[in-house]
């Protein structure tokens, strides 16, 4: 027994000696009044470009410690590698103080995974003892019989070739029980039959893409990453393998990538209403709300009833200054779901911006009917009774507000030397 410990305990330092764990943290104050939401995105942000410096000179050592008279370049796998691990970093800790947003976190680099031993590729033994004719032979009978492109006899002859028929069985099984998992919606044990179908078969129609969906769904977005890439690269023309690889990257934060394989999805189906929409969100999460307009606009196009969208294209309107059309795009939400009070929240603002205080009061006391803890409509209210010269009228929206935790409306008060 003490054997067995002591030799479990070797194989978990050797297993140590080839990771390195990095650890960063960031403290942002906010300077504008960001909210909580955008403060967090800042953080997160800065802490990756801090990752990013840290672990690309990281790797850079490694490879001239490696070879010294190498020309010191990462090759695209590496770049990937150290991409996607800052990309999935574990936030152990953080914190909002209404002002300064802390965070720390980890991210794990393998050097095994940067630098994986060379491999030398072998025929297998059923093709060892054949000669070049013969498999060119056999090749030639398999595009006789089926009139199938390169990349499908490729697949069918390999398929055909490597698993065998019990495989094949077992494959089938897995992938039955794996879905009665995932129709229930436990995904953690549907991932584990999806791995047992694909260790089987690896060929097994829609197993990794169900694989990736299952990772998706239980928050392992890099796992999501890694098999929807490899989805991608075994069929490029897998509209919806994209779109949730994007989903998979704004999950993490990573708008930027996002963005890009939105787009690419789009390219394949240029009415995929879902991923119009995701499109135009990512846009604005990556401040560039101009660009985010035309995609929503599309996606109500093929949906009238979308009312999320609508009041995005109202959100983006907004954040360009664009006030007048913002308020058509809030209308138009609340005609689709008259309960939404961010989207009364919202408009008051507008009106705030064009001075119209008596429409901006209006629909900001309708969202607090809706949602009487809608910080955010009294903060509102607060400026816009300021501008109207009712102190008292004022204060108290601006006290309400900070007691349900707005930090904006926290940072006047103390200012004008007010409690709450």
């Amino acid at each position: 027994m003490i054997k067995k410990g002591i030799l479990l305990l070797l194989l978990i330092i050797s297993a140590n000696l080839f990771a390195k764990e990095f650890i960063e943290s960031y403290s942002y104050p906010t300077l504008m009044g960001e909210s909580k939401m955008r403060a967090k995105d800042i953080a997160y942000k800065k802490l990756k470009d801090y990752f990013s410096l840290k672990l690309v000179s990281y790797v850079y050592r490694l490879n001239r410690r490696k070879n010294p008279d190498a020309v010191m370049k990462l090759t695209d796998e590496q770049r990937n590698y150290v991409t996607v691990a800052i990309d999935s970093m574990l936030v152990v800790d953080e914190s909002w103080d209404g002002a300064v947003y802390k965070v720390r976190a980890k991210v794990y680099i393998d050097e095994n995974k940067l630098f994986p031993p060379e491999e030398k590729e072998e025929l297998p033994d059923s093709l060892k003892n054949k000669s070049s004719q013969e498999i060119l032979a056999e090749l030639r009978k398999w595009g006789e019989i089926s009139q199938k492109t390169s990349s499908e006899l490729s697949e069918i002859n390999l398929h055909n070739k490597y698993v065998s028929a019990d495989k094949k069985m077992a494959a089938s099984k897995s992938f039955g029980k794996a879905q009665l998992y995932m129709n229930v919606g436990n995904y953690r044990t549907a991932s584990k039959f999806f791995k047992k179908t694909l260790d089987s078969d690896p060929f097994y129609k829609n197993a990794k893409y169900n694989l990736g969906l299952c990772y998706l769904h239980i928050g392992a977005f890099l796992d999501a990453v890694k098999t929807f890439k490899q989805v991608i690269l075994s069929d490029k023309d897998n509209e919806k393998a994209y779109y949730n690889l994007g989903v998979s990257y704004s999950k993490m934060g990573n708008w930027q990538k996002a963005i890009d394989n939105f787009k690419k999805t789009l390219d394949l189906k240029k009415d995929y209403r879902e991923a119009l929409y995701a499109l135009g969100n990512s846009y604005i999460k990556n401040e560039e709300s101009a660009n985010a307009i035309p995609y929503l606009q599309q996606a109500t196009e093929l949906d009238s009833t979308d009312y999320k969208s609508f009041f995005n294209i109202g959100y983006a309107y907004d954040d360009i200054g664009k006030y007048d059309q913002a308020i058509a795009s809030y209308k138009k939400t609340i005609e689709l779901k008259s309960d939404f009070s961010d989207a009364y929240t919202n408009m008051g603002f507008a009106y705030f911006h064009k001075e119209d205080f008596d429409k901006a009061l209006n629909v900001l006391k309708k969202a607090i009917e809706i949602n009487p803890n809608d910080d955010t409509a009294f903060l509102n209210i607060g400026k816009v009774y300021n501008e109207m010269k009712e102190k008292d009228k004022s204060l108290d929206a601006y006290q309400k507000a900070a007691r349900l935790g707005n930090v904006e409306a926290k940072r006047y008060l103390n200012k004008e030397h007010y409690s709450w």
